[in-house]
């Protein structure tokens, strides 16, 4: 689905993951659908899709926001982020 490059704390929201994911890679209500999150080491997470922001102008790209189940250092650049859309599991 894509790879981490930045991460930011957004208060009482949880960890917003960047660069994002094509806006038409969603299907639906997509909010709620498994991820599983690999980090560089090999680690996996597994956590929910909390949110999907605006698109970038310039990228199109979907900032995508996760639980606050996982924090800010527990996403590494690097970490691969998993999931399928709800029409695809």
């Amino acid at each position: 689905m894509m790879t981490v490059d930045e991460v930011f704390g957004l208060p009482e929201r949880g960890p917003l993951l960047l660069p994002g994911v094509a806006l038409d890679y969603f299907f639906g209500d997509s909010v709620g659908m498994p991820l599983k999150l690999v980090s560089p080491e090999g680690a996996v997470t597994e956590t929910v899709l909390h949110g999907i922001e605006w698109p970038d102008p310039r990228t199109k790209l979907c900032a995508i926001l996760i639980g606050q189940d996982v924090s800010v250092d527990g996403v590494p650049a690097g970490t691969q982020v998993w999931g399928a859309p709800p029409e695809a599991n």
